[in-house]
C-alpha cells in the first residue's frame, strides 16, 4: 500500500497516484479508502463551506476492478442526480475531470450513516416517533418519486442513509446504483444490501418492476419503525396499520405486494393521518 497525507488526514491506495488536485477545493478533514466501490471519498472544507467528493481513477485498497471502470461507474452516476433531485437526495453540485480520474462534488451533509456502526441504528429508534415518521416520509416520497421517474431504487443500504439527529432529517447519500426501467437482475445480484435487495433481485436475468421498489419502501420502513435486523413485528413501533402496510411491502411474493409506490404512499399516509396518539398534532 502507498500511503498519503493532505492536512494531517492520511489515506491508502495500491498504486502512485496523483492527488494534488484536492488543494483547489480547500482543506482535507476525513478521507474515506475503504470503499468497495472503487471510489475515494473526502470531505473537504474552504472558508465556511464544506464539500463531499466523490473520485475514482486510483486503484483503491477494497476495489479489485480496474480504476478506469470505476471512472466509468462514476460518471454514469452523475446524471442520475440531475434526474432524482429530491430534497432527500444529496444534490450533486458539479463534477469535473482530473489529470487521472473524475470526481463528483456534493455539499457536506452533517449526519450520520445508520452502518456499519449500531450505535446510529439504535438512536434512530430511541428518537421521537414523530420525528422518525417525519424522516422516513421524505425519504419514501424520493423512492416514489424515483419510481415516477422511472428508476428502480437499487443499491441501498444502511450506509447510504444519514441521519441529522439534531435538526431531525434524513437523507440518501447516493443514488450511484438506481437503475432505468426496464431492468433485470444482473449477475450475480442487484446491488445494495441484502436488507434492501428483494427477493427477485437475486433471480439473475429476472425482469424487475415498481413492485421491487415497494420492497424498498417496506424495507426502510422497518429500519425506522421496526427491529433493523429482522423484519417483523418484534420492535415494532409505529402501530399495527402501518405495520400492516410495511409487512405486505416486504411480502416474498412480489404479486402478492402493494402493487406500486404510489399507492403504498397512499395508504401509508393515510394511516398516519388516522393515528390516534397524533391526532392534533
Amino acid at each position: 500500500m502507498i500511503s498519503y497525507q493532505f492536512d494531517n488526514v492520511g489515506f491508502e491506495v495500491r498504486e502512485p497516484h496523483d492527488f494534488t488536485w484536492l488543494k483547489q477545493f480547500g482543506r482535507v478533514f476525513c478521507a474515506f479508502d475503504n470503499l468497495i466501490s472503487g471510489n475515494l471519498c473526502f470531505g473537504v472544507s474552504n472558508g465556511d463551506q464544506k464539500y463531499f467528493i466523490k473520485y475514482a481513477g486510483a486503484a483503491t485498497r477494497m476495489y479489485n476492478g480496474q480504476p478506469e471502470n470505476a471512472v466509468r461507474h462514476l460518471m454514469e452516476a452523475a446524471p442520475k442526480y440531475e434526474h432524482l433531485k429530491h430534497q432527500s437526495i444529496v444534490p450533486l453540485i458539479a463534477q469535473t475531470a482530473l489529470p487521472m480520474g473524475y470526481a463528483l462534488i456534493f455539499p457536506w451533509f452533517d449526519g450520520y450513516a445508520l452502518a456499519p456502526i449500531d450505535i446510529h441504528l439504535d438512536r434512530l429508534q430511541a428518537f421521537h416517533l414523530v420525528d422518525r415518521l417525519s424522516m422516513y416520509d421524505s425519504l419514501a416520497d424520493a423512492i416514489v418519486n424515483a419510481n415516477q421517474r422511472d428508476f428502480l431504487a437499487a443499491g441501498l443500504a444502511h450506509q447510504q442513509i444519514l441521519v441529522n439527529f439534531d435538526k431531525s432529517q434524513a437523507v440518501i447519500c447516493s443514488v450511484n446504483h438506481f437503475r432505468r426501467f426496464p431492468t433485470i437482475t444482473p449477475y450475480p445480484k442487484l446491488p445494495g444490501s441484502t436488507w434492501f435487495v428483494p427477493p427477485e433481485g437475486y433471480r439473475t436475468g429476472t425482469p424487475l418492476d415498481e413492485r421491487s421498489n415497494v420492497y424498498a419502501l417496506g424495507a426502510l420502513a422497518f429500519t425506522f419503525f421496526g427491529n433493523p435486523r429482522e423484519q417483523s413485528d418484534h420492535l415494532w413501533s409505529a402501530g399495527k396499520a402501518l405495520y400492516q402496510i410495511a409487512q405486505k411491502a416486504v411480502c416474498p411474493d412480489v404479486d402478492q405486494r402493494i402493487q406500486s409506490p404510489a399507492l403504498y404512499q397512499k395508504m401509508w399516509r393515510e394511516a398516519v393521518f388516522n393515528m390516534p396518539r397524533l391526532s392534533g398534532v
